[in-house]
């Protein structure tokens, strides 16, 4: 049973992170988010939820959204 429980959390990190990439640790880290949430105060509507995030020097970064 354990060994079983031990596979599906194992299995499900796996999920998480498929299509991540590497952290590119050899650049210097210039913002760290973590677990940032946003919730309007007009309709009580949820924009962020628990958002974490790394960006290093010289990166690219955008964010998709409606």
């Amino acid at each position: 049973m354990e060994e079983d429980q031990a596979c599906a959390m194992e299995n499900r990190r796996l999920e998480e992170t498929r299509g991540i990439e590497e952290e590119p640790n050899h650049l210097p880290l210039v913002v760290c988010v973590d677990k940032l949430t946003k919730v309007y105060k007009t309709d009580k509507k949820l924009a962020l939820n628990k958002l974490s995030l790394n960006l290093y020097e010289n990166q690219v970064v955008s964010f998709l959204g409606h």
